[in-house]
């Protein structure tokens, strides 16, 4: 079992808190939340939810994870490296790869980079760089925000809000509305980052 300091924590999303792995400088730990249950009446006709409880947004990526790599036969490039599943003193944790910045420390996120820096030539180059790998390789993004994607050495890497939320998502299987759907996303993508900016 793996302790880990709750003091260290790094971020935290609705789903998970995020720390530093204990023992690997090159990896992360994303412990799951407890589910907080919705009083909706349809909320109780969510299969994945029903099946999988508070494991459904880790489900979903390693779904997303694992249909890149059969498509691609390889590891997808836009994507942190996944270790697996690992008991921790807070509970259940994802151990994912830690992605850096050129300064070997956690990578910043869109957000935190444009609060420094503001909204750069290469800021908007490496976003047209990781739209073309994303429709490339036909990942699905579907919370696509400023502080889910990561400026490291090796370009710009999606860390949260893959996969899709719906049911049947027709992005998985029509190539073409995939597309115009990505292009959609990317478009809302800039116009955050240039929001940004302009606060």
């Amino acid at each position: 079992m793996l302790i880990i300091d709750e003091q260290n924590i790094l971020a935290q999303g609705h789903f998970r808190k995020v720390y530093p792995h204990p023992l690997d400088d090159d990896l992360l730990v994303k412990v799951l939340k407890p589910v907080k249950h919705s009083k909706r009446f349809l909320s109780r006709f969510n299969l994945s939810r029903a099946r999988y409880g508070r494991m459904t947004t880790a489900f979903r990526e390693y779904e997303e994870y694992i249909s890149a790599v059969a498509r691609l036969d390889r590891l997808p490039t836009p994507l942190p490296l996944f270790h697996g599943f690992v008991e921790t003193n807070l509970g259940v944790a994802m151990v994912v790869e830690k992605i850096k910045g050129a300064d070997g420390e956690v990578a910043l996120n869109i957000h935190d980079y444009i609060e420094r820096h503001g909204f750069t030539e290469d800021l908007g180059a490496m976003i047209d760089a990781l739209e073309e790998t994303v429709k490339e390789e036909h990942i699905i993004c579907s919370d696509l925000k400023c502080e889910n994607v990561v400026i490291s050495s090796r370009g710009l890497v999606v860390v949260d809000g893959t996969s899709d939320k719906v049911f049947f998502s027709i992005n998985r299987y029509s190539r073409t509305l995939f597309l115009r759907w990505c292009t959609g996303k990317f478009d809302k993508l800039r116009a955050a980052a240039r929001s940004y900016e302009a606060a």
